[in-house]
């Protein structure tokens, strides 16, 4: 499903590629734009580079708690598997 899709990020259009979909890829424009006018709403006069670079760290910031708290949790996962199949089998 690999598609060119417009989206708009502060009134700006771009132009992406997207192996997920049309909708993934504006679900996705949706929360930067969403990210970037809350950051500008704070200083009005930020630059666009400066902007995106917040945005951009606060985003991967948040991929990495959720990769630590998903790499946890599999941990956990894995050792309640073990357990179970020395117990029932």
């Amino acid at each position: 499903m690999d598609n060119i899709v417009k989206i708009r990020i502060l009134g700006t259009e771009f132009k992406v590629y997207t192996e997920e979909g049309e909708e993934h890829a504006k679900r996705i424009a949706a929360a930067v734009d969403a990210k970037t006018r809350e950051i500008m709403g704070e200083d009005q006069y930020a630059p666009s580079t400066r902007v995106a670079l917040i945005a951009a760290m606060d985003f991967c910031e948040s991929e990495i708690k959720y990769h630590r708290i998903a790499t946890k949790l599999k941990k956990r996962l894995e050792k309640v598997f073990y357990f179970f199949q020395i117990f029932f089998t």
